[in-house]
């Protein structure tokens, strides 16, 4: 038996496509009442779909291509995180503050620490280098479409860091739970709390009440907008 084939193939097994097309469609559900940047995403995949050359939509293609390898990347990266912090919390009393912003954030999404991670870092070089490309080719009015798509594959990435990271966090306490089941984890209550926090899938009171308030205002817009919209659209009643 050769454990390390057994081991890659368990973890070809667990970090598939599906599993990233199930954390994104948990982002996009926390969408449904702030989706604004996904509609104005598709908006300006639409425009340039009609307005770009051939060429220029390989190249499109090539660095959407690069961000959904990097998406696969980063879920790995992030659930392997989640599982260290989990243990790390339950066998060290003074642990990182805010432990996704320290080993998930700071490793990959900014430099130098992301040169660090070679085929994140290289694959991130092509996808800025078609970027920039693409860009240098349109007219201004144009470039901001590339923006937007280029700003929503970042969306993209942070969601699955996020969603994996918690993913694997939830996977370590699963496996402390297995073991000692009994009061395993009462005592981590307060870090387990924190980290939920950091990663806004627990919020304080005042927090929730912040949220509902501005998307109320949001839906409200929306539909005054909506409505003003649909009077414009309607015919003039005919004069007596």
């Amino acid at each position: 038996m050769h454990v390390n084939d057994i081991l890659t193939a368990m973890r070809q097994r667990m970090f598939t496509p599906e599993l990233t097309n199930s954390l994104l469609a948990a982002y996009w559900k926390e969408l449904e009442e702030e989706e604004e940047d996904e509609i104005e995403f598709q908006r300006s995949h639409r425009i340039l779909e009609e307005k770009l050359t051939p060429v220029q939509k390989d190249i499109l293609r090539d660095m959407e291509v690069l961000c959904a390898k990097n998406v696969d990347y980063a879920l790995e990266f992030a659930f392997h995180r989640g599982v260290y912090i989990s243990f790390e919390q339950l066998f060290v009393e003074n642990t990182e503050k805010h432990p996704f912003t320290e080993l998930v954030c700071s490793k990959i999404l900014h430099n130098p620490e992301m040169q660090t991670l070679f085929p994140y870092a290289s694959t991130r070089d092509q996808f800025n280098q078609c970027a920039s490309l693409l860009e240098e080719q349109l007219e201004k009015e144009w470039r901001e479409h590339v923006t937007t798509i280029y700003c929503g594959w970042d969306d993209r990435l942070y969601a699955v860091l996020r969603h994996g990271f918690y993913l694997g966090y939830r996977y370590g306490l699963y496996i402390m739970d297995q073991v000692r089941p009994v009061g395993s984890m009462g005592d981590m209550a307060g870090k387990i709390l924190l980290t939920e926090h950091e990663l806004a899938f627990t919020l304080t009171g005042e927090e929730r009440e912040r949220r509902q308030a501005i998307l109320a205002r949001r839906r409200a817009h929306r539909e005054n907008a909506s409505a003003e919209e649909q009077e414009t659209a309607s015919p003039s009643s005919p004069a007596t």
